[in-house]
């Protein structure tokens, strides 16, 4: 009865050290909004979405090279100068909410005009740059007085008047920009009581509450699973050497996995194999879009958690491991002087 109580001990062991583990690893890495925001800005998930952004629209008929130029000329005004430093701000707001003693109302003000002459001024330059790229409008292009085409649909093509001079358009475009008080002002954000947005962040809060609380209770069930496993075998230097091997076994697999993760990590993922329902013009330049534009940041996320997990689990490994060829030897010198004394 012993032995079969050791093998389910060690069994409940091993599934309590995992969970263990992966809460630490997820409070270590998206609990922590430091951690987040580096994923932010190693990976360049904002840049890269900016840059890319006019590629993955196909109503915008202009050569891919011209739709890039595009993207990298608004990359640093629009990106690194105000979505990413707003997206940060807002990171910290969220957590600094998560952090609250009790649940409140999630509130913060967004400020996406702190570069609006320099937007509009690389607008402009763009437009003029590019405006002789925009296939000329004829009458099937151009779109009604209220914006819809014949089928009644909202018309979003581009075209340009051929008697219509670049510099002009450029200069009526940055104008109307200038003129426009509303554009780019800072929006508040913020979530009525009892809403959806309301009802998804109370659980998100409540999660977080009880993960924090999550850990003594999976400690303490490690120590209630591990401590019988010494004391139930026939002495305290058998009782240890099963312990260790427990942990060895739930470890080594994993260590391992995490050790190959952290050498052969790719630097895309196969985005561009996943089906994402797209049914525009070129859907092989969609995918390999989303590839490179999302495989940076999983892989900044892959491996900051594998750092983490390996971060306590290599350490728990070695010491078990040591722990067990101690065990093992002294188990071995009993046997020899038991002999001796017979």
């Amino acid at each position: 009865m012993k032995k079969i109580a050791i093998v389910i001990l060690s069994f409940l062991l091993s599934i309590t050290l995992s969970a263990v583990l992966a809460l630490y690893v997820l409070t270590h890495t998206f609990g922590s909004g430091q951690t987040v925001k580096s994923w932010v800005k190693d990976s360049d998930i904002v840049g890269l979405g900016v840059k890319n952004a006019l590629v993955l629209v196909d109503d915008i008929e202009l050569d891919e090279a011209v739709k890039q130029d595009i993207g990298e000329r608004l990359q640093e005004p629009v990106a690194e100068k105000v979505l990413e430093p707003q997206l940060e701000m807002a990171i910290g707001e969220f957590y600094s909410w998560l952090e609250a003693p009790k649940y409140e109302l999630l509130n913060f003000v967004v400020d996406l005009g702190s570069n609006n002459q320099e937007i509009i001024k690389r607008v402009g330059a763009i437009v003029e740059d590019h405006y002789d790229d925009l296939p000329i409008c004829d009458e099937t292009s151009q779109p009604k007085q209220d914006g819809s085409n014949e089928d009644g649909e909202e018309d979003f093509q581009l075209c340009r008047d051929p008697d219509a001079n670049a510099s002009q358009v450029a200069d009526e475009i940055t104008k109307q920009l200038t003129d426009n008080e509303g554009l780019l002002k800072p929006v508040e954000v913020k979530y009525e009581a009892g809403s959806d947005a309301d009802n998804t962040l109370s659980s998100v809060y409540d999660w977080v509450r009880f993960a924090k609380s999550a850990h003594i209770l999976l400690i303490l069930a490690l120590l209630l699973f591990g401590l019988p496993i010494v004391f139930l075998s026939k002495n305290h230097i058998i009782g240890v050497r099963r312990l260790s091997r427990a942990l060895i076994n739930s470890l080594a697999i994993p260590v391992i996995l995490a050790l190959a993760v952290l050498i052969f990590l790719p630097e895309t993922f196969g985005l561009d194999k996943i089906d994402f329902g797209y049914t525009g013009n070129n859907p092989e330049l969609f995918h390999q879009t989303i590839n490179q534009t999302f495989s940076p940041l999983i892989r900044e996320v892959a491996l900051d958690m594998t750092k983490v997990y390996l971060r306590i689990a290599l350490p728990l490994l070695v010491l078990a491991t040591g722990t067990w060829f101690f065990a093992r030897h002294l188990v071995h010198e009993q046997q020899r002087l038991a002999k001796k004394k017979k």
